[in-house]
């Protein structure tokens, strides 16, 4: 995590820790890469650093997931109907997807 949030800060080039720190931030930029959709992840290959592309990508699409969630529910409460279910269960129902 501390590639993502910066508290794993990369020591001087010349610093023998350096080599190390490069290998594991190339590592775990490689592992955010990976994990988006090969049709947007070639715009998130040019950052130096896995903190700044996490930032990047988080900031384009952290309120998308809310939205699209939430957008998800609507859609379930939506198509919801008592139907032959007692009010109990119904509202146990509604309640769960809530």
């Amino acid at each position: 995590m501390g590639y993502l949030t910066g508290k794993k800060k990369a020591p001087a080039v010349a610093d023998p820790a350096y080599v190390t720190w490069d290998a594991e931030n190339s590592m775990v930029m490689t592992w955010l890469v990976n994990s988006i959709e090969e049709e947007i992840s070639s715009n998130y290959m040019c950052y130096p650093t896995a903190q700044e592309l996490w930032e990047n990508v988080n900031q384009m699409y952290y309120d998308l997931g809310n939205q699209s969630q939430i957008f998800e529910l609507i859609l379930k409460l939506g198509e919801m109907r008592q139907g032959e279910h007692n009010v109990t269960k119904y509202f146990n129902s509604l309640k769960r997807i809530w």
